[in-house]
């Protein structure tokens, strides 16, 4: 890496094979894998080709014509390397009637892997690990349950002691067949789930639900943050302030280093939204700027169908510009 790169911004040209072969004369089996050599070239693409310099909140106010070229250069990246993941899991038999979409899978290095035992179950479920920029598992995002995939939600919960959930309100209809209302009780396959509040005075835009959980004679109280400010027939929530006050609220109620659970209806446009948002802020409160193109594709890596589209990739920005010492402090 250090000797393409110094080549390259010396030359204005790299030869990646030829450096591989010269430094393989002097060092046997210098990059082993082929998936180290594929990665070689991701690396020049990134540090070469799509640099992208962290920028301030200050930047990042009024027009940025910048932004338009940085969201074309994702796309650039996707079509030159094909997707490194594996999706066996997801895409076998049993399983394939758990996901919403053929097109949004939970690749097999960044799912979490469920290990309660129910009769007709497998340790499946259309969720992927995400990370922030100051915790590798802060949090899980996932696709709303199906009636069938309800019991492997429950199971997630309390294998992973998920003490919070963000959901968007773009499916509530169905949704409220999974989950029930307070003082109502739903069992299934050995686990029952009850509504024990429903607070909704959070904010304009959000109220809370808590739940008790039973699985195998342990139960389980997690809550349950719904945001309004999204209905399905929006491109964008509602404005960058309303978003950023349901983030402000999230960080001020989550007192652990427990994942967050964050549901979708496809699991990837709203959560994706919302995780990326997150990172991009705790960058910003350790180093005072940030690159909103390297945190997409680092995040990307996981789910690749997070920030769909340009309006998606500008509202990022929208939302950074507000982030001020004054008002998100916190952050």
């Amino acid at each position: 890496m250090d000797y393409l790169y110094d080549q390259g911004k010396e030359t204005g040209n790299i030869d990646i094979p030829q450096c591989v072969t010269n430094l393989r004369a002097q060092r046997v089996n210098m990059v082993q894998t082929a998936s180290q050599y594929r990665f070689l070239y991701k690396l020049m693409l990134e540090m070469l080709v799509l640099p992208s310099q962290p920028v301030t909140t200050e930047q990042l106010n009024g027009e940025n014509m910048e932004l338009k070229e940085q969201y074309l250069d994702l796309s650039t990246e996707e079509s030159l390397f094909p997707d490194d993941n594996t999706y066996k899991s997801a895409t076998a038999n049993e399983n394939q009637s758990k996901n919403r979409s053929m097109d949004i899978l939970a690749a097999d290095n960044y799912r979490p892997y469920l290990s309660s035992h129910i009769p007709n179950t497998t340790d499946y479920i259309n969720a992927v690990i995400m990370p922030s920029f100051k915790l590798p598992t802060r949090f899980i995002i996932t696709q709303t349950p199906l009636e069938h995939s309800f019991v492997d939600f429950c199971r997630l919960i309390c294998e992973k002691e998920i003490e919070l959930i963000i959901s968007f309100d773009d499916s509530m209809s169905e949704e409220e067949k999974c989950l029930p209302g307070k003082n109502e009780t739903k069992s299934i396959s050995g686990i029952r789930l009850t509504g024990v509040s429903c607070e909704p005075k959070d904010g304009p835009d959000f109220y809370t639900r808590s739940f008790d959980l039973n699985l195998k004679q342990k139960t389980h109280r997690f809550s349950q943050i719904v945001y309004t400010g999204w209905s399905q027939p929006m491109e964008l929530p509602q404005s960058p302030r309303s978003f950023m006050d349901l983030l402000r609220h999230v960080q001020n109620v989550t007192r652990s280093e427990v994942p967050i659970l964050v549901q979708c209806l496809n699991g990837a446009d709203k959560s994706g939204l919302f995780v990326v948002i997150w990172t991009l802020l705790e960058h910003v409160e350790i180093h005072g700027e940030v690159s909103i193109p390297r945190v997409v594709r680092h995040l990307r890596l996981r789910r690749k169908q997070i920030i769909p589209t340009f309006d998606q990739f500008k509202f990022c920005a929208d939302c950074i510009a507000l982030d001020d010492a004054n008002t998100y402090a916190n952050f």
